[in-house]
C-alpha cells in the first residue's frame, strides 16, 4: 500500500499575514465616472451660485448686534425721515436711523411720498 501522508503537498503562494499586498489602482466603471462627473458638476454649481449671489437677506438689517428684523411704515402727511426715524427710536441718534431707513428701501434722497411705504429698523 501506498501511504499519502509522506506525498508533499503543493506550495500555494499566500502572503503572510505579516506581508502585504501591493495596492491595485483604483478602477471606475462607467457608471462610477458619471457619478463622479454630476457629483463635481453639483459641487461647482453650488458654490458658483453661493459666490454670485452672496449672503441674502429677507427683511433684515445686520446692523449693530447682528440682524434685526424690520418693519412696514406708511408715510402719513407732515411726516419727514427724521420725524419718523425719531418716532421709530426715540434712543438713537435720527441721523443714523434716517441713514439705514435710506439704505434699507434704496432711496436716492431723503424725500418721501405721503403714502410711500417704507421698510424701517424694528
Amino acid at each position: 500500500m501506498i501511504s499519502t501522508l509522506n506525498r508533499p503537498t503543493a506550495v500555494v503562494d499566500e502572503p503572510r499575514p505579516d506581508q502585504s499586498r501591493p495596492a491595485e489602482p483604483l478602477r471606475l466603471t462607467r457608471r462610477g465616472r458619471w457619478a463622479v462627473l454630476v457629483i463635481v458638476t453639483l459641487a461647482a454649481s453650488v458654490m458658483w451660485a453661493l459666490s454670485t449671489l452672496g449672503p441674502v437677506s429677507a427683511g433684515t438689517d445686520a446692523g449693530e448686534g447682528g440682524p434685526a428684523v424690520s418693519s412696514t411704515w406708511v408715510v402719513q402727511p407732515g411726516e419727514t425721515l427724521w420725524v419718523i426715524a425719531e418716532r421709530v427710536d426715540p434712543d438713537t441718534d435720527p441721523r443714523e436711523t434716517v441713514a439705514r431707513i435710506v439704505a434699507m428701501n434704496d432711496l436716492p434722497d431723503s424725500s418721501v411720498l405721503i403714502g410711500q411705504e417704507l421698510q424701517i429698523p424694528a
